[in-house]
């Protein structure tokens, strides 16, 4: 008792609250509460942005057996990979301060069920012009879905607990390339032919169908705010409010309206820094598999070589998502990890000869990049809160992801014009290398005074 005592008076005195704050010790109410809230939300969540991932880059694995089909060429498929990001550009702002009206729940129906059909359409595609039309499509209905999340989640969660929680979700984007390339793998060649249908038609049929279910899903199981979630009990919502009310990274952020933050330079300097991770994260994605097809390995082990970078980026970013936390620090823990991605890429361009070179530089490459796109969004609650931290992330989300766009379309003009994956590698190392230098000069150094108390959150802080 006499530690909790003085755990609890050492935290009001940091903050100049005369008021004890709340204990965070493993067993207390809100640990409980928060460990509950882990189990409850993240997985489902999780669930949700693996889905969306999936039908996000199922065309990078589909690609050579869809370009002989159809006759599409590599700067072509390079247009169509990209054209995802314009259709979400136009709608992703739109989205996200809809989502701040109407709830997670009812905004999550909506895109999941659009985009999952859509999805499965893309089994028709023909020709050049019905591959552009569903993949804008495809952007427009699940625009809103990410940033939509990010801003759900932090309202639920305290400073002390954002990254980590963001990296548990987040790890979503680098499991599709974990489960999404050995699952491509053998439906292109196990399905291919049955019933008629090319291993990648049913590819795009398979992937359609788990967004429209788990939106029906989390139409009926998640809890817009704390209040409606029944599973907590009447102390542990007051707990997790209290905890809310407390957090002093969102007592730093201003509760202001949405055109406040369109005049904020700090909202465009980590859009144009996501612009620059989001590059990373887009070569790895769609070229990977491009790198390591030029050793002539066959399509079912090419899904499993592929997968071993995202493993990597998994294991990275759930541990640099909870050191960031326990440190309380952001800047450090985005920058260091994209100085180390972008080392690995260049190292990439000097290991042509080698399978399993190409492999662990590619492999260092995402586990830096993904965990410093993990801790990045971290970063926008610390400026604002409400309708304004709802616009901003979608502003920095739909900003960043027309790299989405320009990042096929440039590097697959590039291995067109000169056959080789370097240059495009070597430019998405320069963007990283200046979103570094954005995020040093835009994001603030975290209040210290909640590090005392960070370790006692159970498994949520652990």
């Amino acid at each position: 008792m006499s530690e909790i005592t003085n755990l609890d008076a050492t935290s009001a005195t940091a903050t100049g609250n005369p008021k004890p704050a709340q204990s965070w010790l493993p067993g207390s109410v809100v640990s409980v509460a928060y460990r509950k809230i882990a189990f409850r939300l993240i997985p489902l969540l999780f669930l949700c942005y693996l889905a969306a991932y999936l039908d996000r880059v199922n065309i990078s694995f589909v690609k050579a057996q869809m370009q002989v089909d159809i006759g599409l060429s590599t700067a072509a498929y390079g247009i169509g990979a990209g054209i995802f990001f314009i259709g979400y550009f136009i709608f992703e702002v739109p989205s996200n301060l809809l989502m701040a009206r109407i709830g997670a729940r009812k905004t999550l129906l909506r895109i999941m069920v659009l985009w999952g059909i859509t999805s499965s359409l893309m089994m028709f595609v023909h020709e050049e012009w019905s591959f552009y039309l569903l993949r804008f499509l495809l952007g427009a209905f699940e625009a809103g879905f990410t940033p939509g999340i990010i801003f759900f989640l932090s309202k639920w969660t305290p400073g002390r607990l954002r990254a980590r929680y963001l990296s548990l979700f987040i790890t979503a984007t680098a499991v599709a390339g974990l489960v999404g390339a050995p699952f491509t793998g053998w439906t292109l060649t196990a399905l291919n032919g049955v019933a008629g249908l090319a291993g990648w038609q049913w590819t795009f049929l398979l992937q359609g169908i788990p967004p429209v279910v788990l939106g029906i899903v989390v139409f009926f199981v998640l809890p817009d705010t704390p209040r409606e979630a029944r599973w907590l009990s009447t102390e542990q919502l007051a707990a997790v409010e209290t905890a809310l009310a407390e957090d002093p990274e969102a007592a730093g952020g201003q509760h202001v309206r949405f055109a406040r933050a369109l005049h904020d330079w700090r909202t465009y300097a980590l859009s144009v820094a996501y612009f620059c991770i989001s590059g990373g994260i887009f070569l790895v994605t769609f070229w990977l598999p491009t790198a390591l097809g030029q050793y002539k390995v066959e399509p079912q082990l090419l899904g499993w070589l592929t997968a071993i970078p995202y493993l990597g980026a998994v294991v990275a970013m759930v541990i640099m998502g909870r050191l960031s936390d326990r440190f309380n620090e952001r800047r450090w823990f985005i920058v260091i990890p994209l100085l180390i991605g972008a080392a690995a890429l260049v190292a990439t361009i000097y290991n042509t000869s080698s399978l399993t070179a190409t492999i662990v530089c590619f492999t260092i490459g995402a586990a830096g990049i993904w965990s410093a796109f993990a801790v990045f969004w971290s970063v926008p609650p610390l400026f604002y809160t409400g309708v304004a931290a709802a616009g901003a992330i979608a502003v920095i989300n739909s900003i960043g992801n027309l790299n989405g766009f320009v990042n096929p379309f440039i590097v697959g003009g590039i291995q067109t014009a000169t056959g080789s994956l370097s240059g495009g590698l070597l430019l998405t190392v320069g963007g990283l290398l200046l979103g570094a230098i954005i995020v040093i000069f835009t994001v603030r150094r975290p209040d210290r005074r909640h590090s005392d108390v960070v370790k006692g959150a159970g498994i949520a802080a652990d």
